[in-house]
């Protein structure tokens, strides 16, 4: 339970340490925040509302990937209190000034290698990242989102950043929204990398890797998928699976300016 002093509001979370956790190492941290479907008084939502946030711990990722896993839980009686943690508005709200405060909180407690936090997150999660990478910008060093969408011209100042997008043909806001989005980046000069197909999650798992590792392959900071039908909630039941996306997340460390 962290207790934010700015506010007074706490808010529970969850968090996984490496089996061999030493605090005189640095870990990448993974920053998991769930939909708004999870938000209720009992924390362990987070963790099987689609596997976003647990992925990460598995045996075999560990060995990849060793890492800390930060999923912080908005509950019902915050929302109740504070409002939602994200709204369509589109506004930063008390709801993301606690989370923010509980993830820089948990950044500072444990051994995190700054230059390797990543974020992630679906629906609610996903635009928290959004609105977290707008305000702290240098905070990220990558960022997974999965069926989520903000204020398009808010987005601008993202266009540098390192993403990889999923969203659903069949998510009537998520995938207009970062549509729109990509759009947008690319009139600015970045370079996305996309297919311009609808990626089909019921055919062969080895076709969609090798999809992925084409999109890898280009270099660029960006990525854009989308998958075939689905709809808003079906999209993270397949998006943290794909091997190739969390491998290349790994990759990323924030750049230091010289």
């Amino acid at each position: 339970m962290y207790t934010d002093p700015s506010t007074g509001y706490s808010m529970p979370y969850n968090l996984y340490l490496p089996k061999n956790y030493d605090p005189a190492k640095k870990y990448p941290m993974v920053v998991f925040i769930g939909d708004a479907s999870v938000d209720t008084n009992d924390p362990k939502t987070s963790l099987y509302q689609g596997n976003g946030g647990t992925i990460w711990a598995e045996p075999a990722e560990q060995a990849k990937h060793e890492c800390i896993i930060l999923i912080p839980h908005y509950t019902d009686d915050l929302i109740n209190e504070l409002g939602m943690m994200t709204t369509d508005s589109n506004v930063w709200t008390p709801g993301l000034t606690l989370t923010w405060d509980l993830i820089f909180d948990v950044t500072k407690k444990y051994a995190v290698d700054t230059d390797r936090i990543y974020g992630m997150g679906q629906s609610q999660g996903g635009m928290a990242n959004i609105a977290i990478s707008d305000k702290y910008p240098d905070f990220f060093a990558a960022q997974l989102l999965v069926a989520c969408q903000w204020n398009v011209e808010e987005m601008k100042a993202m266009k540098d950043k390192k993403l990889w997008i999923i969203v659903s043909q069949g998510d009537n806001k998520a995938y207009p929204g970062m549509s729109s989005a990509v759009s947008l980046w690319k009139s600015l000069g970045t370079k996305v990398a996309e297919d311009g197909t609808f990626w089909d999650t019921k055919g062969s798992w080895t076709d969609l890797e090798a999809k992925a590792k084409a999109l890898e392959d280009t270099g660029y900071s960006m990525h854009f998928t989308v998958f075939k039908d689905g709809n808003h909630m079906y999209t993270w039941s397949v998006a943290y699976n794909l091997e190739t996306v969390r491998d290349w997340l790994f990759k990323q460390k924030k750049e230091v300016a010289k």
